[in-house]
């Protein structure tokens, strides 16, 4: 299942990629919506973060790792859990000096007939995912601009 979204961020290019790197600040996010994170673990390049995150009223054990930057132009995520695994990339495109367009991707497989059934059911219900993923990057879109106001004042 491949999902997709993107947003025009009225912030430079280089400031949102810094934002969207601020992982110290994405784990609180994560902890705020009920996930356990561990400390993050550096392998060269790559970085991973051990998550427990909460679904279908259990915490469920995930790997995310930060498989690649290029820095101002984007990121290579890699995710692993019990079911299913996901690559993804984030790319962020300079329209003009004051605004981005960000671009998602990501690719979702199984792992095993779990897995199988739970995309399945993503499948059936993908109007609704679809309009989970635009509003919750909409709403990273405008904290990252109201962090370039705030920055400017």
């Amino acid at each position: 299942m491949i999902l997709t979204a993107s947003d025009r961020i009225h912030a430079p290019r280089d400031f949102v990629f810094a934002r969207a790197t601020e992982f110290d600040r994405l784990a609180r996010a994560a902890a705020g919506r009920g996930a356990e994170v561990a400390a993050p673990e550096h392998d060269g390049a790559q970085v991973r973060y051990a998550l427990r995150y909460p679904f279908r009223d259990e915490l469920w054990p995930v790997v995310l790792m930060l498989e690649g930057a290029t820095p101002p132009e984007g990121l290579q995520i890699a995710l692993e859990a019990r079911v299913a695994t996901a690559q993804g990339a984030v790319r962020f495109s300079e329209l003009s000096a004051e605004v981005t367009q960000v671009d998602l991707r990501a690719e979702l497989r199984p792992v095993n007939m779990q897995g199988r059934l739970l995309i399945g059911s993503l499948h059936m219900l993908r109007a609704r995912v679809q309009a989970r993923l635009d509003r919750d990057l909409a709403a990273l879109a405008r904290g990252a601009e109201a962090l370039w106001a705030e920055a400017r004042a």
